[in-house]
């Protein structure tokens, strides 16, 4: 079931959308919501309990956009798909690469193709 895109809903259907993304992160990652709260601790300085884990999948509590970071880090989830529950895959990246390398080398080539007939204009003209 996918979620509803983030700007149609209001702050807490965005806030529990966003929190049912955690625990369904966390749970694929077999992470308990204590294990979460010291992982962003250590190394996110944040001073969460479990219970702060609890009130933000619940939707409750509003992530801070430096939490979501490192809740999106911890679990291994982008950010895009921790808040609006949409991903740009890897194949989506890779063809978009691929599409990006093919116009880069087509304007190289026009560029020189542009240069060769300025010189031969220029050569014309003398």
């Amino acid at each position: 079931m996918s979620s509803p895109p983030a700007a149609v809903l209001d702050r807490d259907d965005f806030d529990e959308a966003v929190g049912l993304r955690v625990i369904r992160a966390r749970k694929r990652r077999r992470m308990s919501q204590e294990r979460l709260a010291e992982a962003l601790n250590s190394g996110y300085g944040t001073s969460w309990h479990q219970t702060t884990v609890g009130r933000v999948e619940s939707g409750v509590r509003s992530l801070k956009l430096q939490e979501a970071h490192g809740i999106s880090e911890i679990l291994g989830v982008s950010l895009d798909e921790l808040v609006t529950g949409q991903n740009l895959g890897v194949a989506d990246l890779t063809a978009a690469k691929r599409a990006y390398d093919m116009l880069i080398s087509e304007l190289v080539r026009e560029s020189k193709e542009i240069r060769e007939r300025i010189k031969a204009h220029e050569t014309e003209g003398e």
